[in-house]
C-alpha cells in the first residue's frame, strides 16, 4: 500500500465528511425531495466535488505556509450549505461550473486574510490566485 495515496484518500474523505455536514439544513428532507434523485445519487454528487475542494485547500495552503482558520469550517462545511441551498431555490444540483466558481471564491476569501493588511498583500494575493487558479475541477494542477 502507498501510504502517500492513502493520505490523500483520507484528505478528500474528510473533505467529503464536511461538505455534507454543511448540507445538514433542517430542510434537507426537502432538500433530498426538491433534488429527485435518491439520497445515495445525492451524496455522490455533492463527493465528486471533494478532489476539487481538498486541492484547492493544498493550492492555498502551499502558499500561505499554513493558513489562517480551519478551512473544513470555514469553506468546506459552508460550501456544502451552499449547496443545499442552491437546490432548495432552484430545485437542481448546482453547475459543476456554477460550483467551481462558488469554492475557488471561498477560498480565495479565506487564504487572502492570511496577509491581509501586510505590506506585502498585493504579491501575495497575485501568488494565491496564481495557485489557486491552476487547481482543475477535477482536483488536479495545471502549470502555468
Amino acid at each position: 500500500m502507498d501510504y502517500a495515496d492513502l493520505e490523500c484518500a483520507l484528505n478528500v474523505g474528510v473533505t467529503a465528511a464536511f461538505l455534507q455536514e454543511g448540507m445538514q439544513t433542517k430542510q434537507y428532507h426537502e432538500v433530498i425531495r426538491l433534488w429527485g434523485g435518491g439520497h445515495l445519487e445525492l451524496v455522490m454528487e455533492v463527493v465528486s466535488l471533494a478532489p476539487y475542494i481538498t486541492a484547492l485547500g493544498d493550492a492555498g495552503f502551499a502558499v500561505t505556509e499554513g493558513g489562517n482558520g480551519v478551512f473544513e469550517y470555514e469553506v468546506t462545511s459552508p460550501f456544502g450549505s451552499w449547496i443545499s441551498e442552491t437546490i432548495l431555490v432552484t430545485g437542481e444540483f448546482p453547475s459543476k461550473g456554477k460550483a467551481t466558481v462558488q469554492a475557488y471564491n471561498m477560498a480565495v476569501k479565506f487564504f487572502s486574510k492570511a496577509k491581509e493588511g501586510d505590506e506585502d498583500e498585493e504579491e501575495f494575493l497575485m501568488k494565491l490566485t496564481k495557485a489557486l487558479i491552476n487547481v482543475t475541477p477535477d482536483g488536479n494542477f495545471t502549470s502555468s
